[in-house]
């Protein structure tokens, strides 16, 4: 399809031929375009999204904190030495 855009003399867009028969075919489908609500009035809760946020936070906490500390370079920095039977098989 040729999408060159032609300009009167007086610098209006004219549509090339035919996009006006193209334009009326896709009218009905986007028809509820522009009719959303504003931003707050959609009425719709955000609760489930917050409780889903903390669950996988702490989830990454919990996994997060004991390979810090099991790290060879967090206990050489901090000072101590954590060692148990099969510490290094997991790392």
């Amino acid at each position: 399809m040729n999408h060159e855009h032609l300009h009167s003399a007086s610098g209006e867009h004219q549509p090339p031929a035919g996009h006006a028969a193209h334009s009326a075919e896709h009218l009905g489908e986007h028809s509820g375009h522009g009719k959303n609500p504003k931003h707050g009035e959609a009425g719709h809760d955000h609760s489930g999204m917050i409780d889903d946020f903390k669950k996988r936070f702490y989830v990454s906490l919990f996994l997060t904190v004991p390979i810090l500390v099991l790290s060879d370079m967090i206990q050489h920095w901090s000072g101590f030495q954590l060692e148990f039977e099969g510490r290094k098989t997991f790392f």
